[in-house]
């Protein structure tokens, strides 16, 4: 119990902080943000708990804390962090499935062609922000009005490759 109460205390209090420093400045690279401001509170939490004695209610949390429990903490705390790093990259810009999704929720009643949807969805509003990311996280570089992907795109797309092998999926997702 000790290690959930901990954990999710640690994690919302670093999921707060990220809203409010959010608010105020925003990183360019959003990903390496995130994992900044978890690791700083998680360090924090850390080291702030060996010298504070915790009551929750009439719980008192007896501190410090053995090592199997501190590791047990920082395993949840970091499952919760990267689970919210890929979800937060998901909401940060639209993706095509749910530009889809609400269009055809916006024309509910009447429903919507696939036509429509084709004229609705300029490649602008698909392509470009991903291509800016992109460029944004150098996984690709522009040079004369032409796209290359660097070391670091070129590897992940390897990785991803081979992964989407060993999983037997198609690059389309079938």
């Amino acid at each position: 119990m000790i290690i959930l109460i901990i954990g999710l205390s640690l994690f919302s209090i670093s999921l707060l902080s990220h809203i409010v420093i959010w608010r105020f400045f925003l990183p360019n690279n959003h990903r390496r943000g995130l994992l900044i401001i978890f690791l700083v509170f998680l360090i924090l939490g850390l080291i702030s708990i060996h010298f504070v004695d915790i009551h929750i209610g009439s719980i008192k949390i007896r501190t410090p804390l053995l090592m199997v429990e501190i590791i047990h903490i920082v395993l949840l705390y970091v499952g919760l962090t990267l689970a919210y790093i890929v979800t937060y990259s998901g909401l940060e810009v639209d993706s095509p499935s749910l530009v889809i999704v609400n269009i055809i929720s916006e024309n509910f009643k009447e429903g919507i062609s696939l036509e429509h949807l084709y004229e609705t969805l300029p490649d602008e509003m698909l392509v470009k922000p991903r291509v800016d990311d992109l460029l944004k996280d150098n996984m690709a570089i522009k040079v004369n009005d032409k796209y290359f992907t660097t070391h670091k795109g070129a590897n992940m797309a390897r990785l991803f490759n081979f992964y989407r092998k060993l999983l037997n999926v198609s690059a389309r997702g079938g």
